[in-house]
């Protein structure tokens, strides 16, 4: 019933009643996920006043308008492909490899990023690019090519390279990207011998997080997930001129490890019936031990249970 307005739902309802499926069935609804809600006002850094963020979900590539692209730059409390490069700018480009392969340490981005950054730390050239940085809000994932193309694992040694480059700038507060230090709270590193995330930086089990180690392994998958993640500082209660997101601008984003991204509804309704039959079935140990379900997972436990409890009666 997502989006639907309460008209809809109705309509929705009676027409299951005239075919009746409604009464005396069982219904499982659940949300796909939770959501954070982001500043509306931001901190502008030439005048110290409070302004409204940009928050259209996607990135302005108009980039001949100076004035839009230092908005998405500064007023957006996001990290972009542009800024990531500004780290890159430390490595030294050219560098030849052992296997002899020559590393660019350029960001792959779109032609306008390119043009407007003039080339120097971004390409959409894949075979000049080491870097591909993807942005998802409380997350960004970082793959970095391997010696023989991006079908290969890249080098421990590598990994670390970048992965202390962008700790040296967290270090600093005033690097590259002056902001990065209030933004980013851990970095992971795969590392490839278990192809298992490590903190490099920061700390996975933080409680303030919802089951972090359980989710990042969850997410762990070694030909999509990135070779590093940078997983940021997004709780709401942060003042508005720290960063805490990635990519562009929106009013919320899902994806990340805070209670509110990470409680959903779980609702199990039984029109016409005794909830009395449904709250055994719920409080199983093997479902929803004393009604808590931990992970969507649980759903597929849930009717499962639902069904052998039908088939048994």
């Amino acid at each position: 019933f997502r989006r639907k307005t309460d008209a809809e739902i109705k309509q929705v309802i009676d027409k299951l009643k005239e075919l009746d499926e409604f009464d005396n069935k069982i219904f499982i609804i659940t949300a796909d996920h939770g959501m954070t809600e982001m500043a509306e006002k931001v901190v502008d850094p030439d005048t110290g006043q409070l302004v409204d963020a940009l928050a259209e979900c996607k990135l302005d590539l108009d980039m001949k308008d100076k004035s839009k692209q230092l908005a998405e730059k500064n007023l957006n409390n996001n990290l972009h492909i542009w800024e990531m490069g500004e780290v890159l700018k430390l490595m030294p480009t050219g560098e030849v490899t052992p296997e002899g392969k020559k590393m660019y340490y350029k960001v792959l981005a779109p032609i306008e990023i390119v043009q407007a950054n003039k080339g120097e730390t971004t390409t959409n050239d894949t075979k000049h690019a080491d870097i591909i940085a993807a942005f998802n809000g409380p997350m960004a994932h970082i793959y970095v090519k391997g010696a023989n193309g991006w079908n290969d694992d890249p080098q421990t040694e590598l990994l670390i390279k970048v992965a202390d480059l962008l700790q040296a700038s967290l270090a600093e507060g005033d690097g590259p990207i002056s902001r990065l230090s209030s933004s980013i709270e851990t970095i992971l590193i795969r590392n490839t011998r278990n192809s298992e995330y490590v903190a490099f930086y920061g700390a996975i089990d933080n409680p303030e997080h919802v089951a972090a180690n359980t989710r990042i392994k969850g997410m762990n998958t070694p030909n999509r997930s990135g070779d590093i993640v940078l997983i940021f500082k997004d709780f709401t209660n942060d003042v508005p001129e720290n960063r805490y997101t990635s990519g562009s601008a929106c009013k919320s984003w899902h994806g990340s490890l805070n209670p509110s991204d990470s409680y959903v509804p779980l609702i199990v309704a039984y029109p016409g019936g005794n909830k009395d039959e449904l709250e055994p079935i719920i409080n199983k140990d093997t479902v929803c031990p004393q009604g808590k379900c931990e992970g969507n997972w649980k759903v597929k436990n849930l009717i499962l249970e639902i069904i052998k409890k039908q088939y048994q009666d």
